[in-house]
């Protein structure tokens, strides 16, 4: 019939049905993508031909054909979902599904209409993880991890359950400059994978940065929070580093800062930043030690103030703002005139100039 080869000559896959579900038809496209050829396919019910899944859970998924006769109305196949082919594999698939009505206004059957969507599904999930991770280590970046840090402290239980971690590597860029840029990327996978390893499948791990990373975990209290984080400084300063273990092969360690999400703070900011201040703390400390963030702890306020000073002294490097005074010293020794001497000052800027 004119409509067969209309329906035929249409890209996507075609499944016809009677009113009963039942597969009257079905396009060259469609026994493609599924693995049934019409006459395997004719007689048998719409959701055994045409059987989808959600693809994160794999619970089955309303069958679309049975949806719209349900419905009296076309509907769209719920998103994410996977067909299950004739020989067991799943596809990514995308579909719609209509009534057929005949001339009395009775639905007759159902035309289902159907596509192979798994190279933008997976182009679509390539670029969204490209979005959300670090593409060296796997690890969350940044921007990620702060979101997921946002609903933790959105959610009252979440959030007095949970700590926050923060690491920096001691000793990176010998391991840089030693055996090169390479090994120093090798380096930082394996402390992701580490991180990973002890930190557990439902903590939320980022690479902050350079030789820096960060920790989202649901903890039982300090004494465990500091455990864990003792846990990982040892099993990074165990990291082989290189093909070799000598005299020369540099040694790397870890120092942690600990932050109970419990405490009060005004911003998803001021708790990174006492995390920071908590593994600058620990670090003066003599490296490859951890510390908890407490409010009223004078070496955590020392170590703020130090920190927010080398943070100060790194952005005038940065961006040329120190300002250079220079004074000429005045010769006693009147016998060599010709010898001049001066003196360089080198000072940052205040807040005030």
């Amino acid at each position: 019939s004119k409509m067969s080869v209309t329906l035929s000559s249409i890209g996507d896959g075609v499944i016809t049905t009677d009113r009963d579900r039942r597969v009257t038809w079905i396009n060259e496209v469609a026994s493609a993508i599924s693995g049934w050829s019409l006459e395997e396919a004719g007689g048998r019910p719409s959701d055994e031909v045409f059987a989808v899944f959600d693809e994160d859970t794999q619970a089955p998924v309303l069958d679309p054909i049975r949806a719209c006769l349900l419905e009296g109305r076309a509907v769209a196949l719920q998103p994410n979902s996977v067909l299950r082919q004739k020989s067991g594999t799943k596809i990514a698939v995308d579909d719609s599904a209509a009534p057929i009505i005949d001339d009395t206004g009775r639905a007759v059957g159902a035309v289902l209409v159907f596509r192979d969507v798994s190279n933008q599904r997976r182009l679509s999930r390539d670029i969204e993880y490209r979005a959300t991770h670090d593409l060296l280590t796997g690890l969350l970046n940044r921007a990620e991890f702060e979101n997921r840090l946002r609903r933790c402290l959105n959610d009252p239980i979440e959030k007095n359950a949970s700590y926050l971690f923060f690491f920096d590597l001691d000793h990176f860029k010998r391991v840089n400059d030693t055996l090169g840029h390479d090994a120093g990327d090798r380096l930082l996978h394996k402390v992701g994978r580490t991180l990973r390893d002890i930190a557990g499948p439902n903590a939320h791990i980022a690479r902050q940065g350079g030789d820096e990373y960060i920790v989202l975990r649901r903890v039982v209290g300090d004494d465990e929070a500091k455990k864990i984080a003792e846990r990982i400084c040892r099993a990074v300063s165990d990291i082989a580093i290189g093909g070799s273990d000598t005299a020369d092969t540099p040694r790397i360690g870890v120092s942690g800062g600990i932050v109970n999400l419990g405490t009060p703070a005004s911003e998803i900011g001021q708790y990174m930043r006492r995390a920071d201040i908590a593994a600058y703390a620990a670090k003066k400390a003599g490296r490859g030690q951890v510390c908890l963030w407490t409010e009223d702890d004078a070496p955590m306020r020392t170590a703020a103030t130090q920190l927010a000073l080398v943070e100060q002294i790194e952005r005038a490097s940065a961006d040329g703002t120190w300002v250079v005074h220079e004074q000429h010293i005045a010769r006693i020794d009147l016998d060599n005139p010709s010898i001049a001497m001066h003196e360089l000052l080198i000072r940052l800027p205040g807040k005030n100039g």
